[in-house]
C-alpha cells in the first residue's frame, strides 16, 4: 500500500486547504524516456466512483485503479521548500513491502 511521509501529508493538507478541496486526485504515469514516474496531482471535491480513497489524518488522496496498482509498495514524499510543494515517489524499503503485503493478506482487501 502507498505510504506517505510527514512532508507529503503536510503538503496534501496545505493544498486541500488552499484549493478548498475535499481531497487530491493522484495520477502516476510513465514517462517516455525516463524510468521515473510522472506524478499529476489535482484538487478534487469528490472521488470518482471507481477511485480508491486513501485518508490519513484528514489528508485524502483519490487514486484511479491504474494508479493504485502503480503506487502499491511506493512512498509518496514532498519537498516543501519554495512556493509550491514538489511531490516525489519512490520504492518502499523491502521490510515495509513485506509487512504491507502480509497485512493486506491477513485482513483482506480494504
Amino acid at each position: 500500500m502507498l505510504t506517505l511521509t510527514l512532508a507529503a501529508l503536510e503538503a496534501i493538507l496545505q493544498l486541500m486547504h488552499r484549493e478548498g478541496a475535499n481531497g487530491l486526485r493522484l495520477h502516476v504515469g510513465t514517462r517516455r524516456f525516463s524510468p521515473i514516474p510522472a506524478i499529476q496531482i489535482e484538487a478534487a471535491l469528490l472521488p470518482h466512483a471507481d477511485d480508491f480513497v486513501l485518508e490519513i489524518d484528514g489528508a485524502r488522496l483519490y487514486l484511479d485503479p491504474e494508479t493504485y496498482k502503480v503506487v502499491d509498495d511506493k512512498v509518496l514524499d514532498a519537498d516543501l521548500t519554495g512556493g509550491e510543494p514538489r511531490f516525489m515517489i519512490y520504492e518502499q524499503p523491502e521490510h515495509m513491502r513485506t509487512r504491507s503485503r502480509n497485512d493486506v493478506n491477513d485482513e483482506g482487501p480494504a
